[in-house]
């Protein structure tokens, strides 16, 4: 049996096992070894140990590790009930000593957990020790012997050889190193995420009857949603373009009470003129600051705040240039960080590795966060009248700001790797 071999009986059970990890499977196979599998949740490792049991037709067996795990969860223990139980028998019937002493450690009364079982099933079963990070590291020691004679000692009865040897698999997440003594007694292998072939190779095993044009849709489409960022700069443009939106429809009817019709439109009409430079401000200033572009939103929006608060307490009363003058500066801060998500932030998005030249992951990043950002805007948009008639504008107002206080907040994540990469540089 060589690797390809392997790969094939993983591919006849639905899994696609890439070189790598069919080469590793061989060599753990045929020198008896266990498999160490490292990688990031989700990526497939449990499944890897499912599919070989299937495709060699024998047992899986599963150890979930946990914090706190130790021998009597996954080795042996005594059943204690039954042993008091017995004892109290024996004391009836007048049975002492060393007779009744052996027989409450025998076989009758052990508790097999899965190590113990996976060494003495007469077919050579498969163990999966799942998050074996997980488990504190004194746990570890336990498993050395197993792993490396396949024998277990219980001193009530001595040492335990295995009756067939398990095919073993060990996952970890990366939760926390593990041992040296416990890596060297293992092949190892990384397991990553699936790239672009790999992907559309899995939906055609699992889902023959999608289209070839239909699989390469899905698979760029769940890539793109798996950019990081991208669901975050998605919902936080939602929080803005509903903030956009709202001034742009509502603002005429607010200033209306303060206003009459005319001047209402025409005064709030210098918002939407703010709006047009606003992307040239935002990619200028992006562009001074070495394409931080997550940071100067965020600036921009932690400037936009504090100034809907200002012109909420303040419009009726306002000189009419400063109205004039503060209407331009906010389209300015809201319609310019619109404008760069859209454009520049996609593309930037569009460009990340995992995409893997996929021309078409432009305009799907694009329609990601563009969809997004219209249902999140036009759900606002319902809430605005029902507020404005309960809570009255005061109400409407501090709900803007707070879309604004969490759109800033989603990007959190980028603002950081941003900053903290500046300093590295």
């Amino acid at each position: 049996m060589n690797w390809s071999r392997v790969q094939s009986d993983m591919a006849k059970q639905g899994y696609v096992a890439s070189d790598d990890l069919s080469m590793a499977l061989h060599i753990a196979l045929s020198l008896g070894r266990p498999l160490l599998l490292e990688g990031a949740a989700g990526v497939g490792k449990t499944d890897i140990a499912r599919t070989l049991a299937r495709a060699y037709n024998t047992r899986l067996i599963r150890l979930q590790c946990y914090e706190g795990l130790d021998a009597a969860q996954a080795i042996y223990e005594w059943n204690y009930q039954r042993q008091l139980l017995a004892i109290r028998a024996a004391a009836e019937d007048g049975e002492t000593g060393k007779t009744i002493e052996a027989r409450l450690f025998s076989e009758e009364y052990l508790l097999q957990r899965p190590l113990l079982q996976a060494i003495r099933q007469e077919v050579a079963p498969v163990l999966l020790i799942d998050e074996i990070d997980r488990a504190d590291e004194e746990f570890e020691a336990y498993l050395l012997e197993v792993l490396s004679d396949f024998q277990i000692t219980i001193p009530e009865l001595g040492t335990i050889k295995a009756t067939t040897k398990p095919i073993v698999i060990l996952t970890a997440n990366g939760t926390r190193d593990l041992s040296d003594a416990l890596r060297r007694r293992c092949i190892y292998a990384h397991v990553d995420y699936p790239d672009r072939a790999t992907e559309l190779a899995i939906l055609q095993a699992r889902c023959p009857d999608v289209t070839a044009d239909l699989g390469v849709q899905i698979i760029g489409f769940v890539q793109a949603l798996q950019i990081p960022n991208v669901m975050g700069y998605a919902i936080a443009f939602g929080f803005f373009k509903f903030v956009n939106y709202a001034m742009f429809f509502w603002l005429p009817f607010f200033l209306s009470l303060h206003f009459d019709a005319q001047s209402a439109n025409v005064i709030s009409s210098l918002y939407s003129v703010g709006m047009m430079p606003g992307g040239i401000v935002v990619g200028f200033v992006s562009d001074l600051y070495d394409g931080r572009r997550a940071c100067v939103i965020a600036t921009f929006m932690c400037v936009l705040a504090p100034l809907l608060w200002f012109f909420a307490q303040y419009s009726d009363t306002m000189n009419p240039i400063l109205l004039l003058f503060l209407l331009g500066v906010m389209g300015i801060l809201v319609g310019g960080p619109n404008n760069i998500i859209t454009s520049a932030v996609a593309a930037d998005l569009a460009e990340h590795p995992s995409i893997g030249g996929n021309t078409r992951s432009l305009g799907t990043v694009t329609g990601i966060i563009n969809g997004s950002g219209s249902i999140t805007a036009a759900l606002g948009l319902m809430v605005i009248g029902p507020l404005q008639a309960l809570g009255g504008w005061t109400a409407v107002w501090y709900f803007l700001i707070a879309c604004v206080v969490a759109g800033t907040a989603l990007m959190g994540p980028k603002i950081y790797k941003e900053l903290t990469q500046h300093e590295k540089a």
